[in-house]
């Protein structure tokens, strides 16, 4: 999956929650922050549990949170 694919797929999967939450938000901007937050954390772990983990993995998991900014 590009990285484009997977930004869209961890934002939409966010939707469902946050309107459960709070029926009455900006859901798409909440969910961007919800998958920002999950990029940064699995970014992280990579970082602190996998320091071998190979660059391209590293690159791609940037990539993914540039392109949920970009959404």
């Amino acid at each position: 999956m590009i990285p484009k694919e997977k930004a869209r797929e961890l934002v939409c999967l966010f939707i469902p929650k946050l309107i459960e939450i709070n029926p009455v938000s900006d859901y798409f901007e909440e969910a961007k922050e919800c998958a920002l937050i999950c990029v940064d954390e699995i970014i992280d772990s990579h970082y602190k549990v996998f320091t071998g983990t190979k660059e391209s993995v590293n690159d791609y998991w940037q990539d993914v949170k540039q392109e949920i900014s970009n959404l």
